[in-house]
């Protein structure tokens, strides 16, 4: 069974992108929120945990990039 990885946290998802997971999918939940969907792993949990104790150090213009991937993808499904 395919297991997934879900967040609604937009700078979570842009996070764990620059720290090398891939995005799998994008789910509107509503008209207003949507999930972001990632393969779940072990390597993906250890990057959400560092996010949450504010141990990721990211080159600011990667992470805007980034940004700016995720929200043309959300924007134009």
């Amino acid at each position: 069974m395919h297991e997934n990885y879900e967040t609604q946290d937009m700078c979570l998802a842009v996070t764990v992108q620059c720290l090398g997971a891939p995005l799998a999918g994008i789910e509107w939940r509503d008209d207003r929120r949507a999930s972001f969907c990632f393969d779940d792993s072990g390597e993906l949990h250890k990057a959400v945990e560092a996010y949450w104790r504010n141990e990721v150090r990211i080159e600011p213009k990667a992470f805007f990039d980034c940004l700016k991937a995720t929200k043309t993808r959300l924007y134009n499904n």
